[in-house]
């Protein structure tokens, strides 16, 4: 080697092998002092990108983002409440596409510049939060509910770091119990309950502020199947003395099944005033339930031992009304009353089994000189007591929806009533509501000279020669809509389907004519109550021909076989059949 100087740097080459060289190690040149400076410095540089390069990927961590909600730890019931957000980025990053969503605790009453909107949450697009950036956003609500409730506000924040697409999301929560309650709200209701026994709601109030509170209401939602005494649900509190207190009482009955909750609920309500606008918020709510218990006594109605039963025209209805005593003593002087409530009853067709009819209450009564069982009941002993009524056999012409249903109301007491029950009388009430089937019909007839499609003669038929018919088809509904409804015939070899046809009475409904099975059918979809009373009946005219051969000489050739009607009571659900006879050439109507 050879080496040589310039610029400060040692130059080198490899020269050829001498032979005497051969075999033995290759020996690079050595690098001057320079020459090594260059590359540890290379070296530094590559080793410092890299580390930049790490770092640069571990700059972002979502543990720098703080995110917080603070609120009030404790407030009274109807105070307001200013829930503070509040979010830093000390990322050495941008966070991208910010969005906070804040959800209010449950019941409370948002407001905005002072003013009440009723909304849940909300959703605010905040953007870029820079790195190490910081700010907050307030959130204003009243808090409602009972003393003792812990109510909570959450707050998430979605985002994305700088120059990713990944979604990250960091969530937080403040919670607030209501410690106080500026009005003491009690409301009181027995536990157990019989139904149609007599109960009394007993609501207090009382204000525990040093301040004179004015303009409160209170609401009150009483239980399905309670009649107050003196109904009312509102009641005017214009002001309450600060240790003020008072009393509402209010006495009903009750009616409802074995074991079921009647729950009354009361709301107590406040004027706000705010520097923006006025209104009225329920700061206060309270709850009582009762249990529907065992009866004492207990009556029950049936149609021929049923309560589903469907009743027709003209059907005779046995009813039986079964009484028992559920206590463990026995019961007297019991009686019994029913009420018939419908236009189909026909009234004179009552046979009450020794019970007297008033025709003025429609009512039948029972006692004990005709059912000795209602004058001595023993405990834990039914009795049943029958009659029976006739339906009449068509709708009334001016049919209304009331006229498809019939109820019977029974309705049994006694005032004598032993001391170890805790009630003055002892009382049971049943219904049931029948509905009543609709009677559709339905009728064909033959027409030789039909008004519009006109006559072809001859008639009666002659053997090799053609004669035309007019087939009709009516259906009439007085009650209840039918759906699905159609109209089926089939047409006898020999018969001929002319295509021709019309339809009348309101319904746009054409026939198809299947020629593979000569069936006929009209498909109605609907009919409507009142059809053919109310309304035109449903129409449909025809026309078929006949040529009779020789063979067919002094018969009569049915022309129109197995016209049949079906639809769907809507109310009842019961389907319903009718048929007609076959129509021959001598069932014609003729001219």
């Amino acid at each position: 080697m050879n080496p040589t100087t310039s610029n400060g740097m040692e130059d080198f080459k490899i020269e050829s092998l001498s032979p005497a060289d051969e075999g033995k190690p290759l020996r690079l040149p050595q690098f001057s002092t320079a020459l090594k400076v260059v590359a540890l410095a290379v070296a530094v540089l590559l080793i410092g990108g890299g580390s930049l390069y790490v770092f640069g990927r571990s700059q972002f961590s979502e543990q720098k983002i703080e995110f917080t909600v603070s609120g009030p730890d404790e407030v009274a019931a109807g105070d307001e409440a200013v829930f503070v957000v509040r979010y830093e980025n000390t990322n050495r990053a941008a966070i991208e596409n910010v969005r906070l969503v804040f959800s209010y605790p449950v019941e409370s009453l948002p407001l905005h510049d002072g003013a009440p909107v009723h909304i849940t949450q909300e959703e605010l697009n905040i953007g870029t939060i820079p790195a190490h950036e910081k700010g907050e956003r307030q959130f204003q609500a009243i808090i409602v509910g009972h003393q003792g409730n812990v109510k909570t506000a959450r707050a998430v924040l979605g985002f994305s770091p700088e120059h990713l697409t990944t979604q990250l999301q960091v969530s937080a929560e403040a919670t607030t119990t209501i410690t106080t309650m500026p009005v003491e709200l009690n409301i009181v209701a027995p536990p157990t309950v019989l139904s149609g026994q007599t109960v009394t709601y007993t609501i207090d109030y009382k204000n525990q502020t040093p301040e004179t509170l004015r303009n409160l209401e209170l609401h009150v939602r009483f239980p399905d199947g309670f009649t107050a005494t003196k109904p009312k649900t509102t009641w005017e509190i214009p002001t309450l003395e600060a240790g003020e207190s008072s009393r509402i009482t209010v006495t009903g009955t009750i009616i409802g099944n074995e074991r079921e909750v009647k729950t009354i609920f009361i709301a107590l309500q406040k004027e706000v005033v705010t520097s923006t606008s006025r209104f009225v918020i329920e700061f206060e709510k309270a709850d009582a339930s009762s249990v529907i218990s065992t009866p004492l006594l207990s009556a029950a109605i049936g149609i021929k031992g049923s309560r589903e039963y469907t009743a027709h025209t003209g059907d005779t209805l046995s009813y039986t009304t079964t009484i028992t005593n559920t206590t463990d003593v026995d019961l007297t002087s019991l009686v019994l009353t029913v009420r018939l409530d419908g236009s189909m009853y026909d009234m004179s067709t009552i046979d009450g089994y020794g019970g007297s009819f008033d025709g003025r209450l429609k009512t039948i009564t029972w006692n004990s000189s005709v059912v000795p069982e209602l004058g001595f009941l023993r405990a834990h002993q039914s009795v049943t007591v029958l009659f029976s009524v006739t339906l009449k056999n068509s709708f009334p012409s001016t049919l209304q929806v009331k006229d498809s249903f019939i109820k019977a109301s029974a309705h049994v007491e006694t005032v004598n009533v032993p001391e170890s029950l805790p009630v003055d009388s002892l009382s049971a009430a049943d219904e049931l509501i029948t509905r009543i089937t609709t009677s559709p019909s339905f009728s064909q007839s033959l027409i030789v000279d039909d008004t519009q499609f006109g006559a072809s003669t001859p008639y009666p038929p002659k053997v090799d020669q053609t004669t035309t018919f007019t087939v009709k088809w009516s259906v009439a509904n007085p009650s209840n809509g039918l759906t699905p409804a159609k109209v089926t015939g089939i047409l006898l070899p020999g018969v001929t389907w002319k295509g021709m046809y019309r339809v009348a009475g309101g319904t746009q409904a054409q026939p198809v004519y299947d020629s593979k099975t000569s069936t006929i059918t009209w498909n109605l979809n609907t009919v409507p109550p009142g059809t053919g009373i109310a309304s035109p009946p449903y129409e449909l005219f025809f026309q078929v021909s006949i040529t009779p051969s020789v063979n067919e000489a002094r018969q009569t050739p049915t022309l129109v076989s197995g016209a049949r009607f079906e639809g769907t009571d809507v109310l009842t659900q019961e389907e319903i059949v009718l048929t007609q006879r076959d129509l021959t050439t001598q069932s014609a109507v003729q001219p």
